[in-house]
């Protein structure tokens, strides 16, 4: 009785979806503040041992990490020396503004993306009550199919 308590409150309460979007919020704004603060020091961690290594006579192997690191770091680089002059807000927001269809598209786009993500957590939290009422041997197999659904092949 209880799952299915949960489930209507679910339903009932969108608080649980604002709490994912919150989630989502700050997992992205981890990603940007990783990106501008810890990738810095980590590239200028790399370019320091590629000098050592270059000027010193000892070959160490270099760590496929820090390779990642230049990498990541000259992309971003390279991405905003590109796209910063290429970005004036004022003009790409009275583009925008000006196309009708435009703004009904991105209105209609934002709505069915909460939408689809709503749904599909109100139907996975509709099964999940429906599976913990079932018979174990559904419960396994429930299990065993989310696992193979979520592992990495």
């Amino acid at each position: 009785m209880k799952r299915y308590v949960s489930c209507y409150l679910n339903i009932e309460n969108p608080n649980h979806f604002s709490q994912v979007v919150g989630f989502g919020f700050i997992l992205c704004f981890d990603s940007f503040l990783h990106n501008f603060t810890i990738l810095p020091i980590r590239f200028t961690l790399a370019i320091y041992r590629l000098i050592i290594s270059i000027f010193s006579k000892s070959v160490k192997p270099f760590p496929p990490s820090q390779k990642a690191d230049i990498l990541r770091t000259l992309l971003l680089i390279i991405s905003i020396i590109i796209l910063i002059p290429l970005t004036d807000a004022s003009r790409i927001y009275h583009s925008i503004r000006g196309q009708d269809t435009i703004k009904l598209y991105v209105i209609f786009n934002a709505l069915e993306v909460n939408y689809d993500c709503m749904c599909r957590y109100i139907t996975h939290s509709l099964l999940r009550s429906r599976i913990g009422c079932a018979h174990p041997l559904v419960k396994i197999y429930w299990i065993a199919s989310s696992l193979a659904r979520h592992s990495f092949h």
